[in-house]
């Protein structure tokens, strides 16, 4: 594939980078050496998906495919709402102790700044509020969402989601990949972007969340001042016709050049309305999937201790729009073999019961990843706006987990991580794979 990517202007300054050449030449040799990350709420993944998602553990686990004689050890000594300065007077005992030979170090938005915000937020506001498309800034930003594009569907990873959302739904929208594809872009227009600025882009549809130390009055006034006086009506969802808990396809299958398989396996459940019970919904689905096959579970350890998962293999709960799925995956040279687990460990779960004292400790922990979250801006702005759009209140959530029972997560698991819901998606290198 031929992209044009000019990822010199994404450098400010090159540096000097002997020190790290002599780094690659120590990985080269087999060395030890200790990858490490400061940071605020960006480095330490507060948003993402698993902790395995996160900037950081994707630059270490590149260091780690790149020289796998070497031994490397993770250092993500990210916390959200750290400050540079904040940084500085910690990077001696949450970093440097650990005498790293690598360091990324990344403070991009909780410095204060408050000397352009109202300035800023009047740019933000027009921004969305006023739209000007012409002919030739769609067609450039076609080539550039067509390369992103091109990028995403060469990850194995993207590929094998994709094709797990074809197995499981038979209609709903989730099927089709958010960016589209080449093909689906190059239909867009000036005037297609106009009218969807026009349907969805209105003070209606509209919220605005901002999290500082600001006059929430001054705020208000500046918004009232740029955004539209007047807004069209709200704009009725449709996600088509309620879809069945069984899956379209029960395994879907494809080829890419990686140096073993990778899989992912997805349960339906049923489709999430907004309110209370949807934030409910979340916590609950999150906290059943950690306890099944999380990385403190016993399922975990053993699939790992055999051979049939790496670090790669992670698990969620997650609710789109009409639809909502447990999935579970990442490399494995069986990938069926792990599925049956999973599904042995369901059954076994729901008829001996979650230890007590294991159960505690996950909700525990569960809990305070939530209340960890507070500490991100981003975190807080992102749960407020989420709770808007879905009608809950995301500081609720003490109250939900004080209502979650073990006897509900096992109600959870025993509806819902049945083979009756199972769609299995599987890339396999074009090599063909053989198992260990």
């Amino acid at each position: 594939m031929n992209m044009q990517i000019d990822l010199e202007k994404g450098i400010a300054n090159v540096g000097d980078v002997s020190r790290m050449k002599e780094v690659m030449a120590r990985a080269k040799r087999g060395e030890r050496l200790v990858i490490g990350f400061i940071g605020g709420s960006i480095t330490q993944g507060s948003l993402s998906s698993t902790p395995q998602t996160c900037y950081a553990y994707r630059v270490y686990t590149w260091w780690k495919e790149t020289f796998p004689q070497a031994e490397f050890v993770y250092c993500n000594a990210g916390i959200g709402g750290t400050t540079s300065e904040f940084g500085a007077a910690r990077v001696g005992t949450d970093l440097l102790a650990e005498r790293p030979d690598f360091v990324i170090v990344e403070f991009s938005v909780n410095d204060e700044s408050t000397e352009h915000f109202e300035e800023n937020l009047r740019i933000l506001l027009s921004f969305v509020s006023v739209p000007y498309f012409t002919d030739e800034s769609v067609e450039k930003e076609q080539g550039i969402i067509g390369q992103e594009i091109g990028m995403i569907e060469d990850n194995p990873e993207w590929q094998c989601y994709k094709q797990l959302m074809k197995g499981l739904y038979h209609h709903s929208p989730a099927r089709t990949p958010i960016a589209g594809s080449v093909e689906s872009i190059r239909q867009i227009t000036a005037q297609t972007l106009y009218d969807c600025h026009k349907a969805f882009y209105t003070p209606a549809n509209m919220c605005l969340v901002v999290v500082g130390d600001v006059d929430g009055d001054e705020v208000l006034r500046l918004a009232e001042e740029v955004l539209p006086k007047t807004s069209g009506p709200l704009i009725p969802r449709d996600y088509g016709v309620e879809e069945p808990l069984t899956p379209c396809q029960k395994e879907t299958r494809g080829r890419m050049e990686i140096a073993m398989p990778t899989f992912m396996a997805g349960f339906k459940c049923p489709p999430q309305h907004g309110g209370e019970e949807q934030a409910r919904s979340t916590a609950l689905g999150e906290l059943a999937i950690d306890v099944l096959a999380g990385e403190s579970s016993p399922l975990y350890a053993r699939l790992y201790s055999q051979g049939l998962i790496n670090g790669s293999f992670g698990c969620s709960y997650d609710i789109l729009p009409g639809v909502a799925y447990v999935y579970l995956g990442g490399d494995s040279n069986d990938p069926n073999a792990v599925v049956k687990a999973v599904l042995d460990e369901a059954q076994r779960l729901v008829k001996e019961g979650i230890d007590p004292a294991y159960y505690l400790r996950l909700r525990n922990a569960n809990f305070g990843t939530a209340l960890k979250a507070l500490n991100s801006f981003e975190g807080i702005a992102v749960s407020m706006a989420e709770g808007k759009f879905h009608d809950y209140d995301p500081y609720r959530f003490p109250e939900i987990y004080d209502s979650i029972s073990a006897d509900d997560v096992l109600d959870f698991i025993r509806e819902n991580l049945v083979e009756e819901r199972c769609a299995v998606s599987i890339i396999e290198p074009v090599s063909g794979g053989a198992k260990e």
